[in-house]
């Protein structure tokens, strides 16, 4: 198996945890593969994943972390909206891009590791994470989107790794 079809599981109620292949192959979670899995808890994500499609886990209202692996490319418009258990979101490696609302609505999301390498994040990323005190972004970025932390009412520190001049 190398990719998750969009939709395969969407809806449904009974499933509470995916360990995805790690067969060196699994690239793709589609587009709304997960969403609406409302007791879906934990995600067991191989390091070859490379995209996590549009609303592929939205709604997903028990997930409590999330581990991407090191090829991580590019998380799709709100791919984990809200999913309202969310507390901790791990990012390592080679994530380039990150869209549109990926993350609002985590309203109980503290932690927050993204990658070195992130260039772009897209507007209103982190919209409504209620949670959310504080968030380091890395030196890389290039690109960033309007309104990212709109509604995140109790953010008090965010560190910048770049240049003054980047």
């Amino acid at each position: 198996v190398n990719y998750m079809q969009a939709g395969v599981f969407k809806g449904n109620k009974t499933l509470t945890y995916i360990k995805l292949p790690d067969n060196g192959m699994f690239s793709t979670i589609g587009s709304e593969a997960f969403a609406g899995c409302t007791n879906l808890e934990t995600v067991v994500a191989p390091a070859t994943l490379g995209d996590v499609g549009e609303r592929a886990f939205q709604g997903c209202t028990k997930l409590k972390s999330l581990a991407l692996g090191s090829n991580s490319a590019h998380i799709y418009e709100s791919a984990f909206e809200g999913c309202t258990s969310l507390k901790s979101i791990q990012i390592t490696g080679t994530m380039v891009y990150i869209e549109d609302t990926a993350f609002k609505g985590c309203t109980n999301l503290t932690s927050v590791t993204l990658p070195k390498y992130l260039e772009k994040m897209g507007n209103n990323v982190f919209e409504d994470c209620t949670s959310l005190e504080e968030i380091t972004l890395p030196r890389d970025i290039r690109e960033f989107g309007d309104n990212v932390f709109a509604g995140c009412t109790n953010l008090k520190k965010i560190t910048y790794n770049g240049k003054s001049t980047d």
